[in-house]
């Protein structure tokens, strides 16, 4: 990946509007780092004021991304080879084998080609925050292939601490389908503790997103203290 911090063709909205969000000094979690697009991006944008924390359990993935935070001099990113779920313990995550690497999943996940399971350890969002004394986070991304519930649910006290970050979160019933929901419940999740909703646009802007019953697309909840810091981003 060298020096270059984007992918032109992937995800541009999202990439666009971080570009223009993030500031230096800021405390950006990456869960679901995979191999460090958004860990590579925040990590400079925030500068060395600033800190990332990556979490990947994969350990192929892992590698990757250590291996892209050491190419770029990263040197602001803390990596935790941990999963986040509503409890501790060990679980087994399904590795794709072939060219699906972004939908390993701690549930069998909807993809054509062979997977591996890998026991990794689980934690809760706010057990890791008690532990490392982190009551302060100003962006967190979660794409997590349908354990975003239970990230959640595992994140209830740090959500309840205003201010709160702004999320970017993946909302897409093909990946929550295995875990037995619809990603509506993450809509409401955070609907009901005050978060506002927001689709993406190519440019960067934001426009509200209402409620619908399918979702396939990442999504930005703003917490109602923080919406004044995107006013000049609403379309």
């Amino acid at each position: 990946m060298g020096s270059n911090v984007r992918r032109r063709d992937f995800e541009v909205g999202e990439q666009n509007f971080l570009l223009g969000f993030l500031q230096q000094g800021m405390v950006v979690v990456d869960i679901g780092a995979h191999q460090g697009l958004y860990t590579l991006l925040a990590s400079k944008r925030v500068g060395t004021k600033g800190r990332v924390i990556a979490f990947e359990p994969s350990p192929r993935e892992l590698g990757r991304l250590k291996y892209t935070l050491l190419l770029n001099r990263c040197r602001n990113v803390r990596v935790e080879p941990l999963g986040l779920s509503s409890s501790g313990g060990l679980a087994q995550l399904f590795v794709c084998l072939g060219r699906e690497t972004g939908c390993n999943s701690l549930k069998p996940p909807a993809v054509s080609e062979p997977t591996k399971p890998v026991q990794v350890s689980l934690t809760t969002f706010d057990d890791y925050c008690e532990r490392q004394g982190m009551f302060h986070v100003d962006f967190l991304k979660l794409d997590v292939e349908g354990a975003e519930m239970e990230v959640l649910k595992g994140a209830t006290e740090f959500l309840s601490r205003k201010p709160r970050p702004i999320l970017m979160c993946e909302l897409a019933d093909i990946r929550t389908e295995p875990w037995g929901y619809l990603s509506l419940e993450i809509y409401e999740f955070l609907a009901a503790r005050g978060f506002r909703w927001f689709s993406v646009m190519r440019e960067g802007r934001l426009c509200a997103c209402e409620k619908k019953q399918n979702f396939h697309e990442n999504l930005f909840a703003v917490p109602e203290e923080k919406l004044e810091l995107v006013d000049d981003w609403i379309a």
